[in-house]
């Protein structure tokens, strides 16, 4: 914020031009840097978003000293966590967190699989589930849509669901394209739409109208006891569109 002195010709100023805004405080002429309105993200998973933190939040407040201190021992096992890698789409709990970080970014990720949030943390030695099969090539070449099958290798003691990370290598927006439930038998997947940013804003295309393009997919397993399994190796997709073809 600064100040101004009025001269002979000009008395006074007031209203905005560009970013500078002329106003009085205690009839003293001062400029300040002009508040610009903030959108509110407004996108279908942005409002999921907020209606889990919503959910979330009056829970953690109601939970005893002693659930806290369940979830702040639970978060010292994220110390050691190594950044994400850039050349992967799949995200990660960051290291370093506190119980109430833990406790949103894993329910959150629950609710998300359609699981139902952990009011407490599942402590002690419980393994991961196994990392998801699939019959999905790398390098493959499809047409118009991907289709491929998901399953698990091995039993495990709770509900699994396989996420499945997609981005379009022209945009550096990764996200969940879907969360399938999965068990030993096979289940389809298909991924005939892609999810774009484009001028602050996302909009959805079909595969067959786009064209060529070029993806890559990435996957893990969530279990319903919070427990992830390790990312997939990365898939590098071609798709040729329908729309592309003579």
């Amino acid at each position: 914020m600064a100040k101004y002195r009025p001269c002979g010709l000009i008395q006074s100023i007031s209203g905005s031009v560009g970013d500078v805004t002329f106003s009085s405080w205690k009839g003293v002429p001062r400029i300040s840097k002009r508040i610009r309105k903030q959108c509110i993200p407004n996108t279908l998973p942005q409002r999921r978003i907020r209606h889990i933190f919503s959910y979330l939040s009056p829970v953690w407040r109601d939970l005893s000293f002693q659930d806290w201190a369940l979830w702040s021992d639970y978060a010292k096992r994220y110390n050691k966590v190594k950044p994400l890698c850039m050349s992967g789409s799949v995200s990660t709990i960051r290291s370093k967190m506190s119980g109430f970080n833990v406790y949103v970014a894993l329910n959150s990720l629950l609710m998300h699989c359609g699981f139902e949030p952990l009011k407490y943390p599942v402590l002690g030695n419980i393994k991961n589930p196994p990392l998801v099969l699939t019959d999905l090539l790398d390098l493959g070449v499809y047409n118009g849509e991907i289709r491929f099958n998901v399953w698990l290798p091995s039993e495990y003691m709770v509900k699994c669901v396989v996420q499945i990370w997609v981005r379009e290598m022209r945009d550096s927006y990764p996200y969940i394209f879907r969360a399938v439930p999965i068990s030993l038998f096979k289940s389809e997947v298909v991924i005939d739409k892609l999810r774009f940013r484009r001028h602050h804003k996302a909009i959805e295309q079909s595969l067959s109208s786009i064209g060529n393009c070029k993806l890559i997919v990435q996957m893990r397993t969530v279990a319903a006891n919070g427990k992830i399994s390790v990312p997939s190796p990365i898939y590098r997709i071609q798709v040729v569109g329908r729309a592309s073809q003579p």
